[in-house]
């Protein structure tokens, strides 16, 4: 097959007009601190909650999502396009944790959480949740790139 100037430039043109898939979904994530590992949490009471975020892109601020699920979250459980885990048990809500010594937004990390009563939506005494966090990092450098999620998880028995 012989291939001509024009041809070869009309595919080098296609091949370069075809976007890339955009990996938004990273390994990079932080650490939950607390609660530990196979840690007791109640129905209408506080557990501690500790997040230290990775902060991979150097933001100012980062958002973090925390949900709780009664699965081991994967990839394919979180929304490539927006962090978000489904199904969840539970949406604790978004927090932004700031970096560089910034001051705090009113929408910082809080120190616990507060487990409602899920036994309405089924769960039972002795299952094991897991607290996962997701973490954004929106302005990578070198500047254009799609925002990037990491998540981690811990499992926790509802008593």
């Amino acid at each position: 097959m012989k291939f001509t100037l024009p041809t070869i430039l009309a595919l080098a043109g296609l091949a370069a007009a075809t976007p890339l898939e955009i990996r938004t979904l990273t390994t990079s994530h932080g650490t939950i601190l607390a609660p530990s590992p196979s840690s007791l949490v109640s129905p209408s009471t506080t557990f501690p909650f500790n997040y230290s975020q990775s902060n991979w892109c150097h933001d100012g601020y980062s958002q973090v999502q925390v949900f709780l699920t009664d699965y081991a979250v994967t990839a394919a459980n979180v929304n490539a396009g927006t962090g978000v885990v489904a199904p969840v048990v539970h949406a604790f809500g978004t927090f932004t944790a700031a970096n560089f010594g910034l001051p705090p937004l009113s929408s910082a990390l809080p120190s616990s959480l507060t487990l409602p009563d899920l036994a309405p939506k089924g769960v039972t005494t002795g299952a094991t949740l897991y607290v996962t966090v997701v973490e954004r990092a929106a302005n990578c450098p070198p500047g254009g790139v799609p925002a990037q999620f990491g998540f981690t998880s811990v499992p926790v028995a509802y008593a």
